[in-house]
Protein backbone atom coordinates (compact mmCIF):
# COMPACT_ATOMS: atom_id res chain seq x y z
CA UNK A 1 0.00 0.00 0.00
CA UNK A 2 1.44 3.29 -1.03
CA UNK A 3 1.75 6.17 1.34
CA UNK A 4 -1.08 8.03 -0.34
CA UNK A 5 -3.43 5.05 0.11
CA UNK A 6 -2.75 4.61 3.82
CA UNK A 7 -5.80 5.55 6.00
CA UNK A 8 -5.53 8.60 8.09
CA UNK A 9 -5.69 8.60 11.90
CA UNK A 10 -9.28 9.92 11.93
CA UNK A 11 -10.41 7.14 9.54
CA UNK A 12 -8.81 4.52 11.75
CA UNK A 13 -10.70 5.92 14.77
CA UNK A 14 -13.99 5.75 12.89
CA UNK A 15 -13.46 2.06 12.04
CA UNK A 16 -12.15 1.19 15.50
CA UNK A 17 -14.21 2.91 18.21
CA UNK A 18 -12.14 1.33 20.97
CA UNK A 19 -9.16 3.40 19.91
CA UNK A 20 -11.10 6.66 20.08
CA UNK A 21 -9.98 8.96 22.90
CA UNK A 22 -12.29 8.72 25.87
CA UNK A 23 -13.63 11.95 27.37
CA UNK A 24 -11.76 13.10 30.42
CA UNK A 25 -13.93 13.13 33.55
CA UNK A 26 -12.96 15.65 36.12
CA UNK A 27 -12.92 14.97 39.82
CA UNK A 28 -16.00 17.21 40.23
CA UNK A 29 -18.06 14.98 37.90
CA UNK A 30 -16.93 11.78 39.66
CA UNK A 31 -17.91 13.29 43.00
CA UNK A 32 -21.53 13.67 41.94
CA UNK A 33 -21.41 16.96 40.06
CA UNK A 34 -21.54 19.13 43.17
CA UNK A 35 -19.85 22.13 41.59
CA UNK A 36 -22.07 22.25 38.47
CA UNK A 37 -25.09 21.87 40.73
CA UNK A 38 -23.86 24.66 42.97
CA UNK A 39 -23.29 26.87 39.95
CA UNK A 40 -26.80 26.10 38.73
CA UNK A 41 -28.26 26.95 42.14
CA UNK A 42 -26.22 30.14 42.28
CA UNK A 43 -27.50 31.16 38.85
CA UNK A 44 -31.07 30.39 39.93
CA UNK A 45 -30.68 32.51 43.06
CA UNK A 46 -29.13 35.36 41.07
CA UNK A 47 -31.97 35.11 38.54
CA UNK A 48 -34.55 35.27 41.34
CA UNK A 49 -32.88 38.33 42.84
CA UNK A 50 -32.82 39.98 39.41
CA UNK A 51 -36.53 39.30 38.95
CA UNK A 52 -37.26 40.61 42.45
CA UNK A 53 -35.28 43.78 41.80
CA UNK A 54 -37.09 44.27 38.50
CA UNK A 55 -40.44 43.90 40.27
CA UNK A 56 -39.38 46.45 42.89
CA UNK A 57 -38.44 48.96 40.20
CA UNK A 58 -41.42 48.30 37.92
CA UNK A 59 -43.78 48.70 40.88
CA UNK A 60 -42.29 52.14 41.55
CA UNK A 61 -41.35 51.25 45.13
CA UNK A 62 -38.89 54.11 45.57
CA UNK A 63 -41.22 56.67 44.02
CA UNK A 64 -44.13 55.41 46.10
CA UNK A 65 -41.89 55.56 49.18
CA UNK A 66 -41.38 59.27 48.57
CA UNK A 67 -45.16 59.66 48.23
CA UNK A 68 -45.68 57.79 51.50
CA UNK A 69 -43.04 59.98 53.16
CA UNK A 70 -45.00 63.07 52.12
CA UNK A 71 -48.27 61.53 53.37
CA UNK A 72 -46.58 60.60 56.63
CA UNK A 73 -45.28 64.15 56.94
CA UNK A 74 -48.77 65.53 56.34
CA UNK A 75 -50.29 63.00 58.73
CA UNK A 76 -47.80 63.55 61.52
CA UNK A 77 -49.52 66.75 62.58
CA UNK A 78 -52.99 65.16 62.80
CA UNK A 79 -51.40 62.20 64.60
CA UNK A 80 -49.61 64.54 66.98
CA UNK A 81 -52.83 66.48 67.51
CA UNK A 82 -54.63 63.21 68.20
CA UNK A 83 -52.05 62.24 70.79
CA UNK A 84 -52.11 65.72 72.29
CA UNK A 85 -55.91 65.63 72.47
CA UNK A 86 -55.74 62.30 74.28
CA UNK A 87 -53.12 63.73 76.61
CA UNK A 88 -55.34 66.78 77.08
CA UNK A 89 -58.21 64.61 78.26
CA UNK A 90 -55.78 62.82 80.57
CA UNK A 91 -54.14 65.99 81.85
CA UNK A 92 -57.48 67.61 82.56
CA UNK A 93 -57.96 65.23 85.46
CA UNK A 94 -54.59 66.02 87.03
CA UNK A 95 -53.68 68.78 89.38
CA UNK A 96 -51.65 71.80 88.31
CA UNK A 97 -48.40 70.57 89.83
CA UNK A 98 -48.86 67.09 88.39
CA UNK A 99 -49.61 68.59 84.95
CA UNK A 100 -46.41 70.66 84.96
CA UNK A 101 -44.29 67.74 86.10
CA UNK A 102 -45.77 65.36 83.51
CA UNK A 103 -45.42 67.85 80.62
CA UNK A 104 -41.83 68.73 81.58
CA UNK A 105 -40.83 65.08 81.67
CA UNK A 106 -42.59 64.36 78.37
CA UNK A 107 -40.95 67.18 76.40
CA UNK A 108 -37.49 67.01 77.97
CA UNK A 109 -34.70 66.62 75.44
CA UNK A 110 -36.59 67.68 72.30
CA UNK A 111 -34.11 69.83 70.29
CA UNK A 112 -34.65 73.08 68.49
CA UNK A 113 -37.29 74.62 70.74
CA UNK A 114 -39.80 71.92 69.87
CA UNK A 115 -40.25 71.11 73.54
CA UNK A 116 -41.49 74.63 74.33
CA UNK A 117 -43.97 74.45 71.44
CA UNK A 118 -45.39 71.11 72.60
CA UNK A 119 -45.47 72.30 76.20
CA UNK A 120 -47.62 75.27 75.23
CA UNK A 121 -49.98 73.05 73.22
CA UNK A 122 -50.34 70.59 76.09
CA UNK A 123 -51.06 73.35 78.59
CA UNK A 124 -53.75 74.81 76.32
CA UNK A 125 -55.30 71.38 75.78
CA UNK A 126 -55.27 70.69 79.50
CA UNK A 127 -57.09 73.97 80.17
CA UNK A 128 -59.52 73.54 77.27
CA UNK A 129 -63.01 72.12 77.39
CA UNK A 130 -63.97 68.53 76.68
CA UNK A 131 -65.91 69.56 73.55
CA UNK A 132 -62.78 71.09 72.01
CA UNK A 133 -60.83 67.91 72.73
CA UNK A 134 -63.52 65.74 71.13
CA UNK A 135 -63.60 67.91 67.99
CA UNK A 136 -59.81 67.72 67.79
CA UNK A 137 -59.99 63.94 68.12
CA UNK A 138 -62.51 63.58 65.28
CA UNK A 139 -60.75 65.93 62.86
CA UNK A 140 -57.31 64.53 63.63
CA UNK A 141 -58.52 60.95 63.25
CA UNK A 142 -59.97 61.65 59.80
CA UNK A 143 -56.93 63.41 58.37
CA UNK A 144 -54.49 61.06 60.10
CA UNK A 145 -56.19 58.01 58.59
CA UNK A 146 -55.44 59.28 55.05
CA UNK A 147 -51.96 57.79 55.48
CA UNK A 148 -53.38 54.28 55.64
CA UNK A 149 -55.57 54.88 52.60
CA UNK A 150 -52.38 55.79 50.72
CA UNK A 151 -50.64 52.65 52.01
CA UNK A 152 -53.55 50.50 50.83
CA UNK A 153 -53.29 52.02 47.34
CA UNK A 154 -49.55 51.29 47.27
CA UNK A 155 -50.24 47.71 48.33
CA UNK A 156 -52.77 47.48 45.51
CA UNK A 157 -49.94 48.07 43.03
CA UNK A 158 -47.58 45.61 44.70
CA UNK A 159 -50.13 42.83 45.27
CA UNK A 160 -52.18 43.52 42.08
CA UNK A 161 -55.34 44.22 44.08
CA UNK A 162 -58.21 46.67 43.52
CA UNK A 163 -59.15 49.27 46.12
CA UNK A 164 -61.83 48.60 48.69
CA UNK A 165 -65.22 50.24 48.77
CA UNK A 166 -65.30 53.73 50.29
CA UNK A 167 -66.94 52.80 53.59
CA UNK A 168 -64.85 49.70 54.25
CA UNK A 169 -61.65 51.47 53.24
CA UNK A 170 -62.18 54.32 55.71
CA UNK A 171 -63.28 52.06 58.54
CA UNK A 172 -60.12 49.99 58.16
CA UNK A 173 -58.00 53.15 57.92
CA UNK A 174 -59.48 54.47 61.18
CA UNK A 175 -58.91 51.13 62.88
CA UNK A 176 -55.30 51.07 61.74
CA UNK A 177 -54.89 54.62 63.03
CA UNK A 178 -55.89 53.51 66.52
CA UNK A 179 -53.41 50.61 66.38
CA UNK A 180 -50.73 52.99 65.11
CA UNK A 181 -51.37 55.48 67.91
CA UNK A 182 -51.02 52.71 70.51
CA UNK A 183 -47.95 50.91 69.12
CA UNK A 184 -45.80 53.86 68.02
CA UNK A 185 -45.54 55.50 71.49
CA UNK A 186 -44.68 52.10 72.98
CA UNK A 187 -41.98 51.60 70.33
CA UNK A 188 -40.53 55.05 70.98
CA UNK A 189 -40.61 54.49 74.74
CA UNK A 190 -38.76 51.20 74.37
CA UNK A 191 -36.18 52.84 72.08
CA UNK A 192 -35.59 55.53 74.69
CA UNK A 193 -34.99 52.93 77.41
CA UNK A 194 -31.18 52.79 76.94
CA UNK A 195 -30.90 56.49 77.83
CA UNK A 196 -32.78 55.71 81.05
CA UNK A 197 -30.44 52.91 82.06
CA UNK A 198 -27.79 55.20 83.49
CA UNK A 199 -30.13 56.98 85.89
CA UNK A 200 -29.84 56.64 89.63
CA UNK A 201 -33.16 54.77 89.82
CA UNK A 202 -31.81 51.83 87.83
CA UNK A 203 -28.54 51.90 89.70
CA UNK A 204 -30.36 51.74 93.01
CA UNK A 205 -32.50 48.82 91.88
CA UNK A 206 -29.84 46.73 90.13
CA UNK A 207 -26.60 48.32 91.28
CA UNK A 208 -23.91 49.97 89.13
CA UNK A 209 -23.23 46.81 87.15
CA UNK A 210 -22.12 46.88 83.51
CA UNK A 211 -23.54 43.42 82.92
CA UNK A 212 -26.98 44.56 84.12
CA UNK A 213 -26.87 47.58 81.83
CA UNK A 214 -25.94 45.44 78.82
CA UNK A 215 -28.67 42.93 79.68
CA UNK A 216 -31.32 45.63 79.92
CA UNK A 217 -30.07 47.10 76.64
CA UNK A 218 -30.46 43.74 74.91
CA UNK A 219 -33.92 43.31 76.40
CA UNK A 220 -34.95 46.71 75.08
CA UNK A 221 -33.68 45.79 71.62
CA UNK A 222 -35.58 42.51 71.59
CA UNK A 223 -38.79 44.11 72.87
CA UNK A 224 -38.50 46.94 70.36
CA UNK A 225 -37.99 44.44 67.53
CA UNK A 226 -41.05 42.47 68.62
CA UNK A 227 -43.21 45.60 68.73
CA UNK A 228 -41.96 46.78 65.33
CA UNK A 229 -42.60 43.33 63.84
CA UNK A 230 -46.13 43.27 65.27
CA UNK A 231 -46.73 46.72 63.77
CA UNK A 232 -45.64 45.65 60.28
CA UNK A 233 -47.40 42.30 60.59
CA UNK A 234 -50.66 44.10 61.35
CA UNK A 235 -50.18 46.42 58.38
CA UNK A 236 -49.38 43.56 55.97
CA UNK A 237 -52.32 41.49 57.19
CA UNK A 238 -55.04 44.15 57.31
CA UNK A 239 -54.34 46.80 54.66
CA UNK A 240 -54.07 44.67 51.47
CA UNK A 241 -57.52 44.05 49.99
CA UNK A 242 -57.48 40.28 50.46
CA UNK A 243 -58.25 37.69 53.10
CA UNK A 244 -56.42 37.96 56.43
CA UNK A 245 -53.68 35.32 56.54
CA UNK A 246 -50.63 35.51 58.77
CA UNK A 247 -48.68 33.04 56.62
CA UNK A 248 -48.64 35.59 53.79
CA UNK A 249 -47.35 38.46 55.93
CA UNK A 250 -44.82 37.29 58.52
CA UNK A 251 -41.72 37.12 56.29
CA UNK A 252 -41.83 40.74 55.22
CA UNK A 253 -42.77 41.78 58.77
CA UNK A 254 -39.65 40.15 60.22
CA UNK A 255 -37.35 41.90 57.74
CA UNK A 256 -39.09 45.28 57.96
CA UNK A 257 -39.10 45.11 61.76
CA UNK A 258 -35.37 44.43 61.81
CA UNK A 259 -34.65 47.32 59.42
CA UNK A 260 -36.79 49.69 61.48
CA UNK A 261 -35.04 48.64 64.68
CA UNK A 262 -31.68 49.46 63.07
CA UNK A 263 -32.82 53.04 62.55
CA UNK A 264 -34.38 53.29 66.01
CA UNK A 265 -31.12 52.12 67.59
CA UNK A 266 -29.00 54.49 65.50
CA UNK A 267 -31.18 57.55 66.17
CA UNK A 268 -30.22 58.10 69.85
CA UNK A 269 -26.52 57.83 68.95
CA UNK A 270 -26.88 60.39 66.16
CA UNK A 271 -28.97 62.69 68.35
CA UNK A 272 -26.43 62.53 71.19
CA UNK A 273 -23.51 63.34 68.87
CA UNK A 274 -24.92 65.90 66.43
CA UNK A 275 -28.24 67.23 67.79
CA UNK A 276 -27.02 68.91 70.94
CA UNK A 277 -29.21 71.85 71.99
CA UNK A 278 -26.25 74.26 72.01
CA UNK A 279 -24.76 73.08 68.69
CA UNK A 280 -25.13 75.06 65.47
CA UNK A 281 -27.74 73.74 63.09
CA UNK A 282 -29.34 71.26 65.50
CA UNK A 283 -32.83 72.24 64.38
CA UNK A 284 -32.02 71.77 60.69
CA UNK A 285 -30.27 68.49 61.42
CA UNK A 286 -33.28 67.24 63.36
CA UNK A 287 -35.63 68.19 60.50
CA UNK A 288 -33.45 66.41 57.92
CA UNK A 289 -33.24 63.35 60.13
CA UNK A 290 -37.02 63.20 60.45
CA UNK A 291 -37.47 63.51 56.66
CA UNK A 292 -34.93 60.74 56.08
CA UNK A 293 -36.77 58.58 58.60
CA UNK A 294 -40.09 59.10 56.80
CA UNK A 295 -38.59 58.04 53.48
CA UNK A 296 -36.75 55.14 55.09
CA UNK A 297 -39.97 54.00 56.74
CA UNK A 298 -41.74 54.08 53.37
CA UNK A 299 -38.96 52.07 51.71
CA UNK A 300 -38.86 49.30 54.32
CA UNK A 301 -42.67 49.18 54.46
CA UNK A 302 -43.00 48.62 50.71
CA UNK A 303 -39.92 46.38 50.60
CA UNK A 304 -41.51 44.03 53.12
CA UNK A 305 -44.68 44.02 51.02
CA UNK A 306 -42.64 43.15 47.93
CA UNK A 307 -41.04 40.24 49.79
CA UNK A 308 -44.47 38.92 50.75
CA UNK A 309 -45.74 39.37 47.20
CA UNK A 310 -42.74 37.63 45.63
CA UNK A 311 -42.95 34.76 48.09
CA UNK A 312 -46.58 34.05 47.20
CA UNK A 313 -45.57 33.61 43.55
CA UNK A 314 -46.27 37.01 42.03
CA UNK A 315 -43.64 38.14 39.56
CA UNK A 316 -42.57 41.29 37.77
CA UNK A 317 -44.29 42.93 34.86
CA UNK A 318 -42.41 43.50 31.62
CA UNK A 319 -42.94 47.27 31.86
CA UNK A 320 -43.24 49.79 34.68
CA UNK A 321 -46.41 51.72 35.44
CA UNK A 322 -46.09 54.31 32.62
CA UNK A 323 -45.30 51.52 30.17
CA UNK A 324 -48.32 49.52 31.31
CA UNK A 325 -50.61 52.52 30.82
CA UNK A 326 -49.14 53.12 27.38
CA UNK A 327 -49.70 49.51 26.35
CA UNK A 328 -53.26 49.44 27.65
CA UNK A 329 -54.53 52.85 26.60
CA UNK A 330 -52.53 53.60 23.46
CA UNK A 331 -51.96 50.18 21.94
CA UNK A 332 -55.03 48.55 23.54
CA UNK A 333 -52.88 45.53 24.34
CA UNK A 334 -50.98 43.99 27.22
CA UNK A 335 -48.40 42.11 25.16
CA UNK A 336 -45.54 44.46 26.02
CA UNK A 337 -46.56 44.95 29.65
CA UNK A 338 -47.70 41.58 31.02
CA UNK A 339 -45.09 39.62 32.94
CA UNK A 340 -44.22 35.91 32.76
CA UNK A 341 -46.98 34.94 35.23
CA UNK A 342 -49.75 37.14 33.85
CA UNK A 343 -53.09 35.35 34.10
CA UNK A 344 -51.68 32.65 36.39
CA UNK A 345 -53.86 31.77 39.40
CA UNK A 346 -51.10 32.70 41.85
CA UNK A 347 -51.34 36.31 40.68
CA UNK A 348 -54.92 36.54 41.99
CA UNK A 349 -54.55 36.80 45.77
CA UNK A 350 -58.29 37.28 46.25
CA UNK A 351 -58.97 33.79 44.90
CA UNK A 352 -57.65 32.18 48.11
CA UNK A 353 -60.44 32.60 50.69
CA UNK A 354 -58.88 30.38 53.37
CA UNK A 355 -58.43 33.34 55.75
CA UNK A 356 -60.86 35.86 57.16
CA UNK A 357 -62.38 37.93 54.37
CA UNK A 358 -64.29 40.43 56.51
CA UNK A 359 -61.98 43.26 55.43
CA UNK A 360 -61.94 42.34 51.74
CA UNK A 361 -63.94 43.94 48.96
CA UNK A 362 -64.08 41.47 46.04
CA UNK A 363 -62.90 42.76 42.70
CA UNK A 364 -66.30 41.97 41.16
CA UNK A 365 -67.87 44.66 43.35
CA UNK A 366 -65.54 47.48 42.35
CA UNK A 367 -64.41 46.50 38.84
CA UNK A 368 -66.47 45.69 35.78
CA UNK A 369 -66.23 42.20 34.30
CA UNK A 370 -63.95 41.70 31.28
CA UNK A 371 -65.62 42.63 28.01
CA UNK A 372 -68.29 44.78 29.68
CA UNK A 373 -68.45 48.56 29.76
CA UNK A 374 -70.54 51.07 31.66
CA UNK A 375 -72.83 53.53 29.98
CA UNK A 376 -73.40 57.06 31.22
CA UNK A 377 -76.01 55.88 33.75
CA UNK A 378 -73.59 53.36 35.26
CA UNK A 379 -75.41 50.32 33.87
CA UNK A 380 -73.63 47.41 32.28
CA UNK A 381 -73.71 47.15 28.55
CA UNK A 382 -72.39 44.67 26.06
CA UNK A 383 -69.24 45.24 24.02
CA UNK A 384 -69.57 47.56 21.00
CA UNK A 385 -71.19 46.14 17.88
CA UNK A 386 -67.95 46.43 15.93
CA UNK A 387 -66.22 44.17 18.45
CA UNK A 388 -69.09 41.69 18.29
CA UNK A 389 -68.93 41.67 14.48
CA UNK A 390 -65.19 41.12 14.59
CA UNK A 391 -65.62 38.24 17.02
CA UNK A 392 -68.40 36.60 14.94
CA UNK A 393 -67.02 34.29 12.23
CA UNK A 394 -68.25 35.05 8.71
CA UNK A 395 -69.72 32.17 6.70
CA UNK A 396 -67.46 30.94 3.93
Amino acid sequence: MSLAQQPTRDELRQHNPERQPQPQHSADEHSGGEHPRNRHEAKAIAHSFANFWKKVNNDWVFNLSAMLAYNLLMSIFPLLALLLALFGLFLGGLGKAAQDQFIAGLTNGIPGGGGELIQGALHRLAQGSGVFAIISLVVSAWFGSRLFVAIENCFGIIFRLPSRSFVRQNLIALGMLLIFVVLIPILLAVSALPSFLSTTVVQRLFGPSTATTILLLLISLVVGYIIATVLFLTIYMVLPNRSLRIQDAWRGALIAGALLEVYVVAFPFYAAQFLKPDSYGSTAGFAVLILVFFYYFGVILLLGAEINSFWTGQRQTDANLPGILYELQVRNSADGAAGPTAGHPRENLQADRTGLDLTMTPAEQVLQPPGMKKDKDGERESPPQAEQDAATPTPS
